[in-house]
């Protein structure tokens, strides 16, 4: 299973380790993360501030974290 991110232009490659594509429809990058990879990262995007929103496999829903207002 995976975890769905989604990162603004402006953070992805700013030290954000992950790969993701272009939404063009929504306007942010979009990325796929391991279960095993999601919590360390997770830590890594609140130390540094980074808006994010996330949704764990299998939920529909996004939650939006650190002031991602998209």
């Amino acid at each position: 299973m995976a975890i769905t991110l989604e990162l603004s232009t402006d953070d992805v490659g700013a030290g954000v380790g992950v790969v993701a594509t272009y939404n063009e429809a929504s306007g942010v990058f979009e990325a796929f993360v391991s279960d095993e990879q999601w919590p360390m990262l997770q830590k890594e995007l609140d130390a540094a501030g980074v808006p994010y929103k996330f949704a764990i496999a299998g939920s529909d829903r996004l939650s939006a974290r650190n002031g991602a207002n998209w």
